[in-house]
């Protein structure tokens, strides 16, 4: 409760004290009692660094002693629980090997609460490791140990939860909401409510993640009723965000800024800066599918901020991706590949696994956009191998697409198509929708470029059906943009004019295609379709797309990365060859005007 918790916050000191003469004079039964309560009030609130702090003193003192059992036993407490806070300001590996020192313990004096909660710590710092195979073994053998053991109902959930999100992370929603249905069952049996919230937030997640969001949102709203009815203000904020979440994939974003506030409102009033750091992220990320990138870095650098000032380093990686993408989206190439430079080092350092996949994969993006194609493949080929290795099926089937696009941009379209098609392939299999319609576009795209037009058409049409039912502005319009240059290579200008009527609107009033998939080309598309038809229009989106290609030159300081970008990258080029064309023309007709 939030009373409680300020009258704990207005005690520290006195808390603090008390904790440090029981260290002092060994009093293992009190440590005993106040060590999980302390450290679940530092989780909460989010002071990782006062907790590894306090934690350590007492772990240097205490290992100075030839430990009886019972003060060895306390000593293993605090390894596990200090591995949480290892692994949110140090690295994965030294937390890990904190869990491992409680193991060892727990297995020398065969306290069975002891080994599952370090299988259930190992478990989740080997997931953000990204190794799934060492956090599966400690899941089930977490899961072993706490099965029939009513004392270990809560670590008996922890451990199904954790498997829930391997499961989930390899593509597996059925296998993941199988592991959250067995805890919340749990949670009921026991009459945990406070269980039973959170799980059902887990639910929710799994179902959003699939674009089932009438069934997330039923389940996040059930939940939110059992946390507001038992005071859990942490599990509140958790579910509004997850709320937040599920608007934001159906395009709704005020209600998911509404929701997020109202999240940022409980972390803030409880104290927890990482759900606040966290909130910040995905506020972020609303304004830059918005295309307000000024906003959207403003959230980010707040989240980053509120991260160092926690010592949350490890997870700082992933605000500095975000930063990275939102300097692309503005044509600030080096920039971004700076903060994923950073990104990338964070996540070496931490042995973060899905980290370094997911960097590699970005740093690629950049590296394509720069028309750097032979670096891009290089980033791509080691993001797919760490990607696969860590059993990462959705970042997989998503650097799968991008090397398919890759190839498209260098006029290898068998390739492309063959490389679209594992990625179409892995985001049916793993539900992946908003992946599905990226997959169908490039596959569309490639049927064009071989000639199969009506194939074409038809795989641009599903995209375009399927992004209408995700509710997603943004590949709902590059879909749409897609299938209109479809039709105008079929002969039919005036019903590609017809799908581009609210593209066209947006492109008028200064916003860009940066954020998709193929921005130069849609932009090329548009400009054809509007030439087709003989639409004066078409001269504003030229002026405009020569206006971005000059100015996102200028700031690209290296004269190697300057070149490809201009030459490289086919759909710009055409643009500057019609920008040529045209300023060619004018100066003909000045010419003639003057004679």
């Amino acid at each position: 409760e939030t009373a409680v918790l300020r009258e704990i916050q207005a005690d520290m000191h006195n808390i603090r004290a008390a904790w440090q003469w029981a260290v002092q004079q060994r009093q293992i039964d009190a440590l005993h009692k106040a060590v999980i309560s302390l450290a679940s009030f530092y989780r909460l609130t989010g002071f990782y660094r006062e907790a590894y702090d306090i934690f350590a003193q007492a772990i240097n003192f205490l290992e100075k002693t030839d430990p009886p059992s019972p003060l060895n036993a306390l000593l293993g407490l605090l390894y596990a629980e200090q591995s949480y806070f290892v692994e949110r300001i140090l690295t994965l590996s030294e937390a890990a090997q904190l869990g491992q020192m409680a193991l060892a313990i727990g297995e020398e004096q065969d306290d069975a609460y002891l080994q599952t909660v370090a299988h259930v710590r190992l478990a989740a710092i080997h997931f953000a490791e990204g190794n799934m195979a060492p956090s599966e073994a400690h899941s089930r053998s977490g899961l072993a140990l706490a099965q029939g053991d009513d004392r270990l109902q809560r670590l008996h959930a922890r451990s199904l939860y954790n498997l829930g999100r391997i499961a989930a992370n390899r593509g597996d929603h059925a296998g993941a909401r199988a592991c959250y249905q067995e805890a919340l069952g749990l949670a009921q049996k026991a009459g945990s409510r406070v269980d039973e919230g959170w799980l059902l937030n887990e639910l929710g997640a799994v179902d959003w993640r699939q674009g089932e969001y009438e069934q997330a949102d039923a389940y996040l709203q059930q939940g939110l009723a059992i946390v507001r009815t038992t005071g859990d203000r942490q599990t509140e904020a958790d579910i509004l965000k997850s709320l937040g979440i599920v608007a934001w994939f159906q395009g709704d974003y005020n209600a998911a800024l509404q929701n997020y506030e109202a999240s940022l409102s409980i972390y803030k009033e409880i104290g927890d800066r990482t759900g606040e750091s966290s909130i910040l992220n995905n506020m972020g990320l609303v304004a830059w599918i918005q295309a307000d990138y000024e906003r959207s870095a403003a959230y980010y650098e707040q989240s980053l901020q509120i991260k160092q000032e926690i010592g949350e380093w490890a997870r700082a990686g992933t605000t500095y991706g975000n930063l990275g993408m939102v300097a692309r989206v503005q044509g600030k190439y080096e920039q971004a590949i700076h903060y994923h430079q950073q990104s990338l080092a964070i996540a070496e350092e931490a042995g973060d696994e899905l980290g370094r996949g997911r960097t590699f994969n970005n740093l690629g993006v950049v590296a394509a956009c720069l028309g750097d194609y032979g670096q891009a493949d290089a980033y791509y080929r080691q993001g797919l191998a760490i990607r696969r290795e860590i059993g990462d099926r959705e970042g997989e089937a998503t650097t799968l697409g991008n090397l398919g696009t890759l190839a498209f941009a260098q006029g290898d379209y068998e390739q492309a198509a063959a490389l679209q098609e594992q990625s179409l392939r892995i985001r049916r299999e793993i539900g992946d929708r908003a992946g599905e319609c990226l997959a169908l576009m490039g596959l569309g795209l490639v049927d064009g470029r071989l000639g199969r037009l009506a194939q074409a058409r038809k795989r641009l049409e599903t995209a375009v059906a399927l992004s209408h039912t995700l509710h997603n502005t943004s590949l709902r319009e590059e879909a749409q943009t897609l299938l209109a240059g479809a039709c105008l290579a079929q002969g039919q200008p005036a019903a590609a004019r017809e799908l581009l009527v609210n593209v066209l609107a947006n492109l008028s009033q200064g916003e860009q295609f940066s954020g998709a998939e193929y921005g130069c080309l849609n932009t090329l598309i548009c400009y054809r379709v509007l030439q087709a038809n003989e639409d004066e229009r078409s001269r504003d989106v030229l002026t405009r797309a020569y206006a971005r290609i000059r100015t996102e030159t200028e700031g690209i300081q290296d004269v190697a990365l300057r070149r490809s970008f201009l030459t490289n990258v086919p759909w710009r080029r055409e643009l500057l060859a019609e920008w040529e064309r045209l300023q060619s023309a004018d100066r003909s007709l000045a010419d003639k005007t003057r004679h």
